[in-house]
């Protein structure tokens, strides 16, 4: 399941993603951007509480950054995943604030110190 709330401001729109980029809800998370950038606003995706993204969420999170929307606030496992399936570049001049809960899960060869950064903002 993926939560989609939306909060906008003159135009600059948020669309905070709580769950998993999963199945159906890739294409539902597509039609959510898709109707707010044909309104002509900009968009940024707050991935703070997204616990997990699929190949087709990885393959859109991509699209979306060639489309430039900002994707930010990834907990370090999604912006590992992010990072390693799709080469995604992690921009180290904004830091989403920690989330202080426990790690969604442990890919092998990811421990406690080996995810410095990973909180960083996706562009």
């Amino acid at each position: 399941m993926l939560r989609i709330t939306e909060k906008g401001i003159n135009g600059n729109v948020v669309l905070k993603l709580e769950g998993r980029i999963v199945g159906p809800w890739v294409t539902e998370l597509e039609r959510a951007a898709t109707r707010i950038l044909d309104k002509g606003c900009n968009l940024q995706l707050d991935l703070a509480d997204v616990s997990y993204v699929d190949r087709a969420g990885v393959m859109l999170m991509k699209e979306f950054k060639r489309r430039g929307i900002v994707l930010e606030g990834c907990s370090p496992f999604v912006a590992e995943e992010l990072r390693e399936a799709e080469g995604l570049v992690l921009d180290s001049k904004r830091q989403a604030p920690p989330t202080g809960g426990p790690a969604v899960g442990r890919r092998k060869g990811l421990n406690k110190g080996s995810a410095r950064g990973a909180t960083h903002l996706l562009q």
